[in-house]
């Protein structure tokens, strides 16, 4: 379990009788800062689990991952604030527009006082996976989990106590609703699905009474309007009711409720609200239902408050409604679900991407956007190049290669290998020269005139997964040969080939060429390897993983970036020869990066996520930066993750423009890095800290505003 951000106390650095050897620093920590801004889909892409309507204006919701988005101006636009877990958040509840808490897998709870800019952990009655949370005032909530956990707190949740003596440790709760600090009501089943039921208290929760319902899997999002009246969702796919405080059960349901239902909320005796493959109303208390239009999503969570309401649920869609129902409005940007293949920035207002279905283009800063059509739509798109600001090839089935000349308005069909196998893979030089292959027969396409005529050359590689070109004669493929990953390299324009294999790696994913003679692969296994003589040779350089590296860009000689599987994004500023893994903004897989320069560029990846890099503020955010929201007061946070290995980020707050120095000390008080030594803007921060060459132990880290001084400790587990 990660310890959470907390107000740092002014205290000087201790000294401890404790001595760890082999410590040995390397002054480039890679202290680069970068910011990666989610704008599709934005706020986020992520499942999100639960959502909450704190006012009129004013909504959070949390998801997979650690996911945590809030909007106060009613979804123009979202904060994403960070939250030290990796672990998926179930539940968000508000008291009111400051205090909150929020709970999820791995028995994670956390708590803020400040309206979800910092979280404190707190330590619940339960190690196991709490699902709900409600609360009736700042200090008196209960939570649900595993196991027949209920947790009780009525000091805010400084402290915890269990209250599921009577509940069987074989059941799951999803639900738990209290009317007032008596009266409440869990709602949940076995953990064999072979029985749902509800429990009853009237006590606090200090005894529960038992109303078994009479069908086989989980009651969910049980609400009680008063003592007798509770809704709940039934296995999520019926909408039962109780009048008699839970003893029995009547099902509500009509053929206008969603078919998958997630979600329920009853604003009063008449109406309410289910959501999840869509949203429906009742104003009868639920005899019928009306579903609204252009509501359509998976898992969808519904919460109201007053006229205001929110609807989320998985890749990150997000409804709201200002007017009870009447009307819904989605809000975020979703252009596409599909992964994106490759990514450019074609000028400072552009951006161009691209599926396996279409490109699409916005030249207004994001403004508008354009969606572009391949032709015939029949093909899926395997791979793109884009040459410069107006002009692309892509590479497809069909053995088919399209090419647009003025910025993807129109695609036409360029002469290639219509018909044979999937050309899986496509580089060009300029508008004229450039090369393509096939995936698994060796045959590699050149030409010299844009694609109209095309030379052949076949190599030994059995599988192609990437090319790339040092000139208009020498040539990289990486793949497979004799099931071993290979690079082969041909400087004569494919009449001769010589390849290389590599041992302990499976599949080479992409090609960057620096220059003439400086090339770059990555793949699986973490495994990155650089050439500086052509190819000829080539030498593995370390990564701090071991998940497969799906693309590699250089804004420059020195500083570069790779991005792979669970959204690793590694960063360097030493040519490669030490590498970074950045703290986790996504667990999206990521396939594609393109730097413009060393603070400026553009990812892709898997369900149609692209994120913007820039150097803004410091901060990782969704489409509104965290650290617009002036913080109260000097904070340093404590470092996330924490335990950590072998990177960590380390957050502090300014209230206004300071001198700040961050350092980090060993624990015989030796300074061993400087991660900021400058004047930096209000707002929150963070800095990376790489521990690769450290040995384990507890380190130090202070933090120096203008006179005052902040320190911290961590954690590096190996």
């Amino acid at each position: 379990m990660y310890l959470i951000m907390m107000k740092a106390k002014l205290i000087q650095i201790t000294y401890f009788l404790l001595i760890f050897s082999g410590f040995t620093f390397s002054p480039d920590v890679n202290a680069r800062q970068i910011t990666f801004t989610a704008i599709n889909p934005s706020p986020t892409g992520n499942d999100l689990s639960d959502i909450f309507t704190i006012n009129a204006t004013t909504a959070v919701a949390v998801g997979e991952s650690g996911t945590f988005v809030k909007t106060t101006d009613n979804g123009q636009t979202w904060s994403s604030y960070p939250i030290p877990t990796d672990e998926d958040l179930n539940a968000v509840w508000f008291a009111d527009t400051q205090n909150g808490w929020i709970a999820g897998d791995g028995a994670v709870l956390f708590h803020t006082s400040d309206g979800g800019e910092t979280w404190e952990e707190q330590d619940s009655c339960s190690p196991y996976t709490l699902t709900d949370i409600h609360f009736i005032n700042e200090n008196t909530g209960w939570i649900a989990g595993n196991a027949g956990s209920i947790c009780h707190t009525t000091d805010g949740g400084a402290t915890w106590s269990s209250k599921n003596s009577e509940i069987p440790l074989t059941t799951i709760l999803y639900s738990i609703f209290f009317i007032d600090e008596n009266t409440g009501f869990i709602g949940g089943g076995t953990s064999s699905g072979n029985g749902a039921f509800s429990y009853k208290t009237t006590d606090g929760g200090e005894s529960w009474s038992l109303a078994s319902y009479p069908e086989y899997g989980f009651l969910y999002n049980i609400q009680a309007l008063n003592e007798n009246l509770v809704y709940a969702v039934h296995n999520g796919s019926q909408i039962v009711k109780s009048e008699d405080g839970g003893s029995s059960w009547t099902e509500i349901s009509d053929t206008n409720v969603p078919d998958l239902i997630s979600g329920l909320h009853m604003v009063d005796e008449n109406t309410g609200f289910a959501s999840g493959s869509g949203i429906s109303k009742t104003t009868n208390g639920g005899e019928t239902w009306q579903s609204v239009e252009d509501v359509d999503g998976v898992n969808l969570k519904v919460h109201i408050n007053g006229n205001a309401g929110w609807v989320a649920g998985d890749d990150g869609l997000i409804f709201h409604t200002s007017d009870l129902g009447e009307s819904w409005a989605a809000k975020g940007t979703n252009l596409t679900t599909s992964t994106i293949l490759g990514v450019f920035l074609p000028d400072e207002n552009s951006i161009w991407v691209a599926t396996s279905k279409n490109a699409f283009r916005t030249n207004d800063n994001r403004a508008t956007w354009e969606t572009q059509e391949y032709r015939p739509q029949s093909m899926m798109v395997q791979d793109i190049v884009f040459v410069d600001e107006a002009t692309a090839f892509v590479s497809a089935s069909q053995g088919l290669i399209y090419k647009t000349t003025d910025n993807g308005q129109n695609w036409t069909s360029v002469n290639s290998m219509a018909g044979s196998t999937t050309l899986s893979s496509i580089y060009f030089l300029d508008e004229n020269t450039g090369i393509t292959g096939t995936f698994n027969t060796g045959t590699i396409r050149f030409t010299s005139d844009g694609g109209t005529n095309w030379a052949t050359s076949t190599m030994d590689l059995s599988i192609l997964f990437d090319l790339a070109m040092l000139s208009d004669s020498s040539w990289i493929a990486a793949g497979q040969s004799q099931n071993s990953n290979a690079v082969s390299v041909t400087h004569d324009a494919g009449e001769t080939w010589n390849t290389s294999t590599f041992e302990n790696s499976n599949e080479f994913r992409s090609i960057y060429v620096m220059n003439a003679q400086t090339a770059w692969v990555v793949g699986t296994n973490g495994q990155a390897y650089k050439t500086t003589d052509a190819g000829t040779n080539w030498q593995q350089k370390e990564t701090p993983v071991t998940v497969a590296l799906n693309d590699i860009h250089f804004a420059d000689e020195n500083n570069g970036i790779i991005v792979g599987m669970k959204g690793t994004v590694l960063t360097t500023s030493d040519g490669g020869e030490s590498w970074v893994e950045h703290p986790k903004f996504t667990n999206t897989i990521l396939h594609s990066v393109y730097m413009t320069d060393a603070e400026t560029g553009i990812i892709g990846g898997a369900g149609g996520a692209i994120y913007l890099i820039s150097s803004d503020d410091n901060t990782t955010s969704n489409e509104n930066v965290a650290g617009n929201s002036i913080p109260k007061s000097f904070e340093l946070g404590q470092n996330y993750p924490n335990p950590f290995n072998p990177s960590t980020m380390i957050p502090f707050t300014l209230k206004h423009s300071a001198k700040v120095k961050l350092q980090v000390f060993d624990i015989l008080g030796r300074e061993i890095a400087t991660l900021v030594d400058q004047n930096l803007n209000a707002g929150l921060h963070n800095y990376a800290f790489n521990a690769s060459e450290f040995s384990s132990g507890m380190y130090l880290y202070r933090l120096q505003v203008n006179n005052e001084v902040y320190t911290r400790k961590m954690t590096l587990l190996k």
